[in-house]
């Protein structure tokens, strides 16, 4: 049986591939509260730690590929890609729990 003729199960290696990646897609929900309120994407610099906001959803309307220059407001979902590491600091950030 040639390869390509393998069937493959879609269902077994998903998950490990997401689970495996070098760069994860995850959500954070700002707060009005939040230290990233009221600042531009461009001010955060967060492509430098390795993230890039890929969308952003700021009550029922969809931003996709945000512009640098657009103001974070409390509300605003943001779906950020990156390493998950980075992520997480940033998460921390923008709930309060680090400085």
């Amino acid at each position: 049986m040639d390869l390509l003729d393998t069937p493959i199960e879609a269902r077994s290696f998903i998950p490990f591939v997401l689970e495996n990646a070098d760069e994860k897609i995850n959500v954070l929900f700002v707060a009005n509260n939040s230290p990233i309120a009221g600042k531009t994407i461009k001010s955060l610099d967060l492509e430098s730690h390795g993230l890039k906001v890929i969308a952003l959803k700021r009550k029922n309307r969809w931003i996709y590929d945000p512009e640098e220059d657009i103001t974070v407001r409390g509300g605003d979902m943001l779906i950020v890609r990156g390493v998950q590491s980075a992520y997480e600091k940033l998460r921390d950030y923008v709930e309060g729990t680090v400085k």
